[in-house]
């Protein structure tokens, strides 16, 4: 059986005697976070994007040499070369690398669990699937770029601390150009309940629009390819 199934099974159980055993609660929470975490920085090899991400921190030059572009270059975002930079300096091997990284996401994960999810291990449970799967496990700037607005941003924007807030999706967008759609937030913010919801309905829409064969072939004689 698969070590993700069994760690998904675990989370599910985790939950569910959360649910029954609350006395137990941190207990419980304690050794599903710990199981993950273990999953994550014991992965070796692992990870759609995990070989892809070893080449290009084997490429990624630990001098910061501006003449040719290492602050503003097309790829990657200069905080990833940066803290690459910063590892290799001191001749650290990438499966460590990921290793740190990897805490250092679990632990934002904790932080942000902690100070809004009240049933934490459900919490853990319903984050598995997509965000550690897809973007801890495989999209590794994604993930950090994640996991830092979750666990050290989001509360400024819950305080409304606009220039803490964007100082921190900056820093957060410096790893992977996501962070940049969090800027609209502090605008969202202010907007009226019905018109997010109109928004999220007609993005539904337009969602259901775009599966339509007939609309796919029309945007793809009028887009590039990999742009659609």
């Amino acid at each position: 059986m698969s070590l993700y199934l069994l760690i998904f099974l675990l989370l599910a159980s985790g939950a569910l005697l959360e649910w029954f055993l609350p006395q137990h609660e941190q207990k419980i929470y304690l050794v599903c976070w710990s199981a993950v975490t273990a999953c994550l920085c014991f992965r070796y090899g692992q990870g759609v994007d995990y070989v892809t991400y070893h080449g290009l921190y084997e490429t990624i030059p630990v001098a910061v040499d501006l003449s040719k572009g290492y602050i503003c270059g097309f790829y990657p975002e200069v905080g990833w070369r940066l803290l690459s930079a910063a590892f290799k300096l001191f001749h650290v091997p990438f499966w460590i690398f990921a290793m740190v990284l990897g805490l250092a996401e679990m632990l934002l994960v904790h932080r942000f669990l902690k100070k809004y999810v009240p049933a934490k291990t459900a919490g853990l449970f319903l984050f598995y699937p997509v965000m550690f799967l897809t973007y801890m496990v495989s999209g590794l700037r994604q993930g950090l770029a994640m996991c830092l607005f979750l666990g050290l941003v989001l509360p400024f924007y819950v305080k409304k601390k606009w220039v803490s807030y964007v100082v921190g999706v900056l820093i957060a967008a410096s790893f992977h150009k996501v962070g940049f759609a969090w800027l609209l937030l502090p605008v969202v913010c202010y907007l009226p309940m019905k018109l997010m919801a109109a928004a999220v309905g007609g993005a539904a829409l337009a969602g259901l629009c775009f599966r339509i064969a007939a609309v796919q072939d029309f945007l793809l004689t009028r887009f590039p390819s990999y742009h659609l």
